[in-house]
Parts: C-alpha cells; sequence; structure tokens
C-alpha cells in the first residue's frame, strides 16, 4: 500500500512542437517537468527561454508559451539544425534557432496543456534551412 501512495500517476500535458528538422508541427505529450520540456524541444537543450506568448479565450489560462532552446545560437553553427518563425501576435518575429514548443500556463503560472489548435501553427509557420 506504501507504494501505491508514494507513485502519483504521471501528469501528461498537451504541447505542440515545432519541428525544424522534420520541417513539421504536430501535437505531444509531455510529462510535468522541466526535463520533459527540455527533451521536448530536443538537440540536446538544457536552457530555455520564452519566445512569446499566444492568449487565448480561457479564463484559467494566462496564455500559450512558445518556448525555444535559449542558447540556439550561442552554442555555435555546428549545433542549430534549422530555424522558424511564428507569425503571431505576441511572439517574436526573429527566426528561432532550433525547436520550439507550445505549452499552456494556468493561472498559477505553471505549465498545462497549450490551447492554440495545432492548425493554426502549421498556417503561421515558416521554416528555414540551414545552408
Amino acid at each position: 500500500k506504501l507504494n501505491q501512495v508514494l507513485r502519483k500517476p504521471l501528469k501528461m500535458k498537451k504541447a505542440i512542437k515545432i519541428d525544424v528538422a522534420l520541417q513539421q508541427v504536430y501535437e505531444v505529450e509531455i510529462q510535468d517537468g522541466l526535463q520533459a520540456i527540455y527533451d521536448a524541444i530536443g538537440n540536446g537543450c538544457s536552457l530555455m527561454e520564452r519566445a512569446g506568448c499566444i492568449p487565448n479565450d480561457n479564463p484559467n489560462s494566462l496564455g500559450d508559451d512558445l518556448y525555444v532552446d535559449e542558447e540556439g545560437y550561442i552554442k555555435g553553427e555546428d549545433y542549430i539544425l534549422g530555424g522558424f518563425q511564428l507569425d503571431l501576435p505576441n511572439c517574436s518575429k526573429e527566426v528561432l534557432a532550433n525547436n520550439g514548443l507550445i505549452l499552456g500556463a494556468n493561472l498559477e503560472g505553471e505549465s498545462c496543456n497549450c490551447e492554440i489548435d495545432v492548425e493554426q501553427i502549421r498556417k503561421n509557420v515558416k521554416f528555414f534551412v540551414k545552408r
């Protein structure tokens, strides 16, 4: 019984990944925790930054956050797989290096399921290929 009490069920969150290597946008499910976000961004990400907040109509939400690898340009050209630009209000207009991940944020500022539709991201993303 103690093992049942100590084992919490894993809480999964719906996110959207902007994958520069595949040049695709798709839904993923990730676990709670910072490491799960790093792993979902991929490419050895160990430091992330918020590159924008996409507002939504949910009164229990602060909007959806776009996260990227903060060291994308710092680690040098060999580290960069490609880039993307997301043409949505409140998102960085710069070309962002490597993958992006969109997660929701609740009123406490914790990450949760994203609200935006994956099709809206697909329509507004532009990929850049590394030369």
